[in-house]
């Protein structure tokens, strides 16, 4: 039986490799590889992009990829940082195909680890 781990790490890299996607995120490949869900054999050839910490530009990026035809995968790796990341989506993402007749998928995947 897989792990959940294990599910999500497979379900990135057939993403990746077999439907042409991008995984944008910061320090993915970093010690532990978001807790074992990042394919550590990927590359950024393979479609594993590493973004800096500057919080409000990443999903601009993003949002670029998806609107260019790609399948973009977001990883916020805290859930906090959702917020910085929430207005290029809410605003232009979302609203994308309503207002221009342009598809804009994001699938985004944010960690929820912070203590109350």
């Amino acid at each position: 039986m897989k792990t959940l781990r294990e599910t999500i790490c497979n379900i990135t890299k057939k993403h990746l490799i077999k439907y042409n996607g991008m995984c944008f995120g910061q320090c993915m490949t970093a010690v532990g590889y978001i807790g074992g869900t990042i394919p550590v054999d990927l590359t950024e050839e393979d479609g594993l992009i590493e973004l800096p910490c500057s919080d409000v530009s990443n999903t601009g990026i993003i949002t670029g990829a998806s609107l260019m035809g790609r399948r973009s995968f977001a990883v916020i790796r805290y859930q906090g940082f959702q917020w910085f990341n929430a207005a290029i989506i809410a605003n232009y993402a979302c609203k994308s195909k309503e207002m221009w007749n342009k598809p804009c998928p994001i699938f985004i995947r944010s960690i929820a680890m912070e203590n109350k």
